[in-house]
């Protein structure tokens, strides 16, 4: 990831210093992204797009099982840190606020979860199916991969199935 590779946090993250660590013009870097706010509003983007991509993903291989989707979307996460540390300590660090000024339509950019929670709740059915999704394969998971960033310490693999345990009891419901 660019902030990372560059060494610099958000605050000391400049096209300036960015141009200085990574070698490429400043020019370049004001060329492909026309601010600093612009480069910034891209690594978010990249970064929240390929986890949205991730956790969709992971349910599509169990249609007939919504519970097991919902499960497996909930570990998307958590493999997705594995994999891409940065990317995942991206949303952490950035915020929209932190590039105000480039125009993101954040309902768009949330679609695909809004979307993906509804289809998943349809196929669990019962009482507040999304409210027992949202619980069970965004704000579980992303809780407990917060507070693990926050203190810098890993992930055991023993988090999996806590975690799938956890979904698995919310989206069977009461």
């Amino acid at each position: 990831m660019l902030l990372a590779a560059s060494g610099l946090g958000v605050r000391a993250a400049t096209i300036a210093a960015i141009s200085a660590r990574r070698g490429a013009s400043s020019g370049s870097l004001y060329h492909a992204f026309g601010s600093r706010h612009g480069l910034l509003a891209a690594v978010w983007l990249r970064a929240t797009r390929r986890g949205q991509e991730r956790w969709l993903g992971v349910g599509r291989p169990h249609p007939d099982d919504p519970v097991e989707a919902g499960v497996a979307m909930a570990l998307a996460g958590l493999g997705f840190a594995r994999e891409s540390p940065e990317d995942v300590r991206v949303p952490t660090i950035l915020r929209p606020t932190d590039f105000a000024d480039v125009a993101i339509d954040l309902d768009v950019h949330n679609k695909p979860i809004r979307d993906g929670v509804r289809t998943l709740a349809a196929r669990l059915g019962g009482r507040d199916a999304a409210l027992r999704v949202h619980l069970a394969t965004l704000e579980i998971p992303y809780g407990a991969l917060q507070m693990r960033l926050e203190a810098g310490a890993g992930l055991p693999p023993s988090l999996d199935g806590h975690i799938a345990a956890a979904a698995r009891a919310v989206l069977e419901g009461p």
